[in-house]
């Protein structure tokens, strides 16, 4: 029993020792910053703040700028396309000119499918160029031809036009020029 006394009365000194205020301030860190810590704490915050405001404002001002510089080049676009409408509807005008009442003429990608694909298409001294085997609707349209020599060329769809009094599709390139871009080796695009 005097043993077990013993040691009981050692874990209570032991206890008493770890426990001790003394015992455990030596043994851990200070908890309490002075002030100097305190003020460098403090500006170092202040100073990670002000950059990350300041990197935040340069941000914010690069899209503006961005923005700003986008929409200038969506309205010069605007107006570019604009301009080549124009010109484009001008310049039909005096390339059909050479045809005989080419002012009932009517552009293919307004004429159903089915009224064009197998007519005969015409160039400007009549002759006959080749067939309408396709018309490709996805962008400003193209109007593949098939030509006597068995290849095929994909023109324009501005390049062609149909009358429909005479419902005859005619075409402002020359038989030769069709003629050359159906020995293409890549020619729908």
């Amino acid at each position: 029993m005097e043993l077990r006394a013993r040691m009981l009365g050692a874990v209570a000194l032991v206890g008493a020792l770890a426990l001790s205020p003394s015992a455990f301030a030596a043994g851990t860190p200070q908890t309490n910053p002075t002030p100097q810590d305190r003020a460098a704490t403090e500006k170092a915050s202040e100073d990670s703040l002000a950059r990350t405001r300041a990197a935040a404002d340069a941000d914010a001002a690069a899209v503006q700028r961005y923005q700003a510089q986008q929409a200038t080049v969506m309205q010069e676009r605007a107006r570019l396309a604009a301009e080549r409408a124009v010109y484009n509807r001008e310049m039909a005008g005096r390339r059909w000119l050479a045809f005989y009442g080419h002012e009932r003429f009517v552009e293919v990608m307004g004429v159903p499918r089915g009224r064009l694909i197998g007519r005969t298409v015409s160039a400007r001294g009549g002759s006959v160029v080749g067939r309408i085997t396709d018309i490709d609707v996805t962008g400003a349209g193209r109007v593949a031809i098939s030509v006597r020599t068995g290849g095929t060329a994909w023109i324009d769809a501005q390049d062609v036009r149909f009358d429909p009094n005479s419902r005859v599709v005619y075409t402002d390139l020359s038989r030769d020029q069709i003629g050359a871009m159906a020995n293409m080796r890549y020619p729908r695009f």
